[in-house]
């Protein structure tokens, strides 16, 4: 299905064999066999005061060892989970107040959402615990819900929290407002779009999973659960049990998928580390689906609207966007930054625009909270602008590609300070929207479009271009170590969960040191063993952990230098290393690189003073952003008779800067074209009136199969490399989703265009495309 272009080898893939044959160990896998099982008994109700929790039938029922509720966990020391990050203005200079939302393990004496824990049965089978929580009788007085994003009026009668009678977590401001109203102003075009960017769930393939346990003799708690980093989840959750960090170990070996979810504690973590400590026993817990349609945090979820000003030239000259977000019942995390500062980082995308604004408010709803989903704002921004391009295009009436031609960013700008501050230090946009025209056969589209219109299919073809933000965080630890035994040991703070960062940061080493593969160790997903840093998120492990790794490396081989120096007496300041080996000039002499451990402490058994060593804990500290950018173009028919729509063809051109591992480079892009497939065409988490979850299964919510994928899919790598790292690495793992929301739905508008239809939302359901030509009455 895909092609794709690198400029380099290809590396090792040290982790496909072990998983694809079920060698894999997630953490279901990992609990010990006397495990006791924990199953969560949720509420039913949206919004409620609880009156009162019965647990003593479940209490007696066969195989139950306990039923926890809020007041077992609060006499166990145990608090809500308050591990929020704050909201800063773009330029991170000031901080932007909102509402700071405590997180009960299980609820106490109010419930906020459909599916909120109130209480945990463990028991020693899974059947028993299943029995046992329909015994628990939960008695909770109906508040009316709340799960309308329009704030505006008179205060509620039943406010989520008190201190928000409005519901209104923060508002918060962006960019140069008096510009872009004078750039509106003054418009020669003035176009405006409002777009509703549907709630959706991760569905990783691994559902959420907790193994808890408690080591009385040392008073520490371990936690296995699959994350995307361990050493900030251990911190939240040390928090919520009220001991120190070190009280606390979190381990994650295999993770099958995470898409931002699997970053913070979760109540179902804390209150099984309770439960563990208070039974003396390990406990375990696996979700089911539903339950993590209830319980996982939730993606996007947002209404944009967003204002462009064109000059008579149809040049933008300023952007105004206004953003109302719904981010649930609780603030988790960077729940508020993904649909605020994350989305003006990257709404200028590749264009270059003199100003922008931007308004986003974030309200509070009774629905589970919503959080980073793969792209974390880059899709939104991106969706918003391509929508607007494309509006822009046939108001003013011009070629879509041609507005988008006129608007981008030269490579003679570069580099360039964006409207955000933000500076584009690589890139070359102009190409990547060529090489994908020519790719896609743009303008031999109109035949096709005739031929399928002799069918009696309306085709239609979409464009999307995008420059997105990667590698958040702009600092990375990396513990280097050399062993006794002759291995290199990589200690870093990032979890893969498909990734295959194994494979990666082996290939950048093996190479920098000119040693084996199989002498190569990577360390991740135990808190007790890599350094406090940042999980995998935002495109960055390859950018800026592999940047620390091979930074490392580097500083590992010249300390080298100094070890045999001091080994050869420092008679020898002329010492060469290449291939694993270091050879003193003068003498001809070889110390292999691994070895010199063992040359160390046979010098200091000889008397020798030798203070040196291989080992280090590097930082890599990046300037800022790198900007990712690609061109996306999807060609789809549609069946006027009945909506249902196929996309024939997708062709995605991408500058992630140096392409290190070209299979994961293709990966990332093919699944995260997918996720937004899934979100274009099929995929919406829908809540009823009362807050009642409609899509509680796979039965209701749709993912997208092998047979809604396009046809033919050309994937080109186009790479332009960044000085921003010593790799030039840019990042890849957001710009598949982000690429691909708006190239799908511009491409169905466009098919529909000949019927009347100006406008649609996403998910493009064959039922809303049909109701849409219906509307138009065509």
């Amino acid at each position: 299905m895909a092609e794709r272009s690198g400029t380099a080898q290809v590396p090792l893939d040290l982790e496909a064999r072990s998983l694809v044959a079920g060698e894999g160990r997630y953490t279901d896998d990992l609990a010990p066999s006397d495990a006791l099982v924990g199953i969560f008994v949720r509420s039913s109700v949206a919004h409620g005061k609880i009156r009162g929790i019965d647990v003593d039938a479940a209490r007696q029922a066969p195989g139950v060892v306990g039923v926890f509720t809020a007041e077992d966990l609060a006499s166990a020391g145990c608090n809500p989970i308050t591990f929020m990050v704050p909201l800063m203005t773009v330029d991170g200079k000031a901080e932007v107040p909102y509402l700071r939302t405590p997180r009960p393990a299980l609820a106490a004496d109010r419930v906020r959402h459909m599916g909120e824990a109130v209480a945990l049965v463990v028991a020693q089978s899974l059947g028993a615990a299943q029995d046992a929580a329909e015994l628990v009788d939960v008695d909770i007085e109906d508040l009316t819900p709340f799960t309308s994003r329009d704030v505006a009026g008179a205060p509620l009668e039943a406010p989520i929290w008190d201190s928000a009678p409005t519901n209104q977590s923060y508002v918060w401001l962006g960019g140069d407002l008096e510009a872009v109203q004078t750039a509106l102003s003054s418009a020669t075009h003035r176009v405006s779009v409002s777009l509703r960017n549907q709630r959706v769930a991760g569905s990783p393939l691994e559902p959420r999973a907790a193994v808890a346990s408690y080591d009385e003799s040392n008073q520490r708690y371990t936690l296995y659960c699959g994350s995307q980093g361990t050493t900030n989840l251990r911190k939240g959750l040390a928090e919520a049990l009220g001991v120190p960090v070190e009280a606390v170990r979190v381990i994650s070996k295999d993770v099958g998928g995470g898409f931002g979810l699997k970053v913070y504690a979760y109540p179902e973590y804390v209150a099984t580390a309770v439960a563990s400590r208070l039974l003396g026993k390990a406990v375990r817990w696996t979700a089911t689906r539903s339950e993590a349609l209830m319980a996982d945090q939730g993606g996007r979820d947002s209404l944009l609207n967003i204002a462009g000003a064109f000059d008579q030239n149809a040049r933008l000259t300023g952007i105004h966007c206004n953003i109302m977000s719904n981010i649930g019942a609780y603030a988790i995390g960077i729940g508020p930054r993904v649909q605020s500062s994350c989305i003006a980082e990257n709404l200028a995308g590749p264009y270059l625009v003199p100003a922008i604004a931007l308004k986003t408010v974030g309200v509070h709803t009774n629905t589970i909270s919503t959080a980073p989903y793969r792209g974390a704002g880059r899709p939104e921004a991106a969706y918003m602008l391509e929508r607007l391009m494309d509006k822009a295009a046939r108001q003013i009436g011009i070629d879509r590609i041609e507005l988008r031609r006129r608007n981008l960013i030269p490579r003679d700008r570069l580099p360039y300070v964006g409207p955000m501050t933000l500076l584009y230090d690589s890139g070359d946009f102009a190409a990547v929207l060529e090489k994908a025209v020519e790719l896609a056969d743009w303008r031999g589209f109109e035949k096709r479009r005739d031929e399928a219109q002799k069918r009696g299919l309306c085709r239609g073809i979409g464009c999307s271009l995008f420059a997105e933000t990667a590698g958040v965080n702009f600092m990375e630890p990396l513990d280097f170590r050399v062993t006794q035994d002759g291995f290199v040991e990589l200690r870093v703070t990032g979890v893969s969960s498909g990734q295959r960062h194994r494979s990666t940061l082996v290939h950048l080493v093996k190479e920098r040191l000119g040693i084996g593969h199989s002498d190569i160790r990577i360390i991740a997903g135990d808190s007790d063993d890599v350094p406090v840093g940042s999980p995998a998120v935002g495109s960055r492990v390859a950018q800026m952990t592999g940047s620390a790794a091979v930074q490392a490396a580097d500083n590992a081989i010249a300390r080298g230098r100094a070890i045999v120096n001091a080994i050869c007496d420092g008679r020898y300041n002329d010492i060469e290393y290449a291939d694993g080996h270091y050879t003193v000039v003068g003498t001809g002499e070889s110390i292999a690189f691994l070895d010199i451990p063992k040359r160390i402490a046979m010098s200091r058994a000889e008397g020798k003073t030798i203070d040196e060593t291989l080992d280090a804990v590097e930082i890599f500290r990046s300037p800022g952003f790198s900007f990712p950018n690609g061109c996306h173009i999807c060609e789809v028919e549609v069946d006027p008779k009945t909506g249902a729509l196929q996309i024939l063809q997708y062709v995605a051109v991408d500058d992630c800067g140096t392409v290190i591992n070209p299979p994961v480079v293709e990966g990332q892009l093919v699944g995260g074209i997918a996720q937004g497939i899934g979100q274009a065409l099929m995929e919406e988490v829908v809540y009823d009136s009362r807050g009642q979850l409609l899509t509680g299964s796979f039965m209701d919510y749709a993912l997208p199969r092998a047979e809604d994928m396009p046809h033919s899919m050309r994937i080109v790598d186009l790479p332009d490399p960044t000085p921003s790292n010593p790799l030039g690495a840019k990042g890849v793992g957001e710009s598949g989703t982000t690429g691909s929301l708006a190239a799908v739905v511009n491409a169905v508008e466009d098919a529909l265009a000949p019927l009347g239809v100006t406008h649609i939302e996403m998910p493009l359901t064959p039922g809303r495309v049909w109701e849409a030509i219906r509307a138009a009455g065509t």
